[in-house]
């Protein structure tokens, strides 16, 4: 299946210009999984952007090595970029595309957080990505009148602010990386919030925000799950005192580890030990 839309005469919609803010020339969905490579040794005049929903493709910018833009990714390239893409045969690939003109669009591009000079972004596919691409395409083939164009661009816009936000979410969950294993190896013991932002190189209160939309919990609920786990485990083996498991789990005062436990299950340790079920499991932040 292939959907192409023009509103450039030239077969390839290529065309230029800065008398315009925002022109697109042309949008489309192409799937397919026949193999083709295509060379552009001088690029395009205008920017491309791809977001794939399947499958893959190999790029290659000035005559460099390629890179491999996979489902999810989003792909910008300026106009005069030399480029290579290649997608092999055996693979499926589904891609929303868009080329667009005008004065706007390096300004438009750095506002949503991509890089007027191109490059290759991981995110997500996401029923939102869809949804904007595909009203690009809808708006795109509305009978012409004289606001098609505007409105056109206006999607436009949208579908580049919604990408521009999964690329900058997907951007800011990798980055907590780093802070996300040190502490799934050091649960046990005191990390102030403090440290794990830092190890970001973010704000408390943005270091929290995205932890939170990752992981569904704040950094202290998301060391109690941890501990918690633990403590099931441990409690298995009967030779093991409450007292025991609860330093094990990081916590010096044994009753607090029992008010904890008892606060988050409805029942207490030596109680889920002796095989009482759970009132309730350890819920995510509200």
């Amino acid at each position: 299946m292939r959907q192409d839309y023009y509103f450039v005469p030239s077969p390839t919609g290529e065309f230029t210009t800065e008398d315009s803010p925002l022109h697109i020339n042309c949008a489309g969905l192409t799937d397919t999984s026949s193999a083709f490579i295509t060379r552009l040794p001088a690029g395009r005049m205008d920017y491309t952007v791809y977001y794939f929903t399947e499958g893959e493709m190999s790029f290659s910018f000035r005559e460099g090595p390629e890179q491999t833009a996979r489902a999810g990714a989003l792909v910008v390239i300026p106009p005069y970029l030399p480029v290579t893409y290649r997608h092999r045969e055996g693979g499926q690939i589904r891609i929303f595309w868009l080329h667009l003109t005008g004065s706007y669009p390096p300004a438009l591009l750095t506002e949503c957080g991509l890089s007027a000079e191109g490059g290759i972004y991981p995110t997500q596919v996401t029923e939102a990505g869809i949804a904007a691409c595909q009203t690009l395409l809808d708006r795109m083939k509305d009978p012409p009148d004289s606001f098609t164009r505007l409105r056109a661009a206006a999607a436009a816009v949208h579908m580049l602010t919604v990408l521009g936000q999964l690329t900058a979410e997907n951007a800011g969950e990798r980055r907590l990386e780093k802070s996300l294993s040190y502490l799934r190896e050091h649960f046990t013991e005191p990390i102030p919030k403090e440290e794990l932002a830092a190890m970001e190189g973010l704000g408390l209160s943005r270091y929290n925000s995205l932890f939170h939309r990752l992981t569904g919990y704040s950094p202290a609920r998301y060391i109690t799950k941890l501990r918690l786990n633990l403590a099931e485990q441990l409690l298995g083996d009967p030779q093991k005192s409450i007292s025991e498991i609860a330093a094990r789990c990081g916590y010096e005062d044994p009753f607090y580890f029992c008010r904890v436990f008892r606060r988050e299950y409805g029942i207490s340790p030596s109680e889920y030990r002796h095989g009482a079920l759970p009132a309730s499991r350890p819920k995510k932040d509200s």
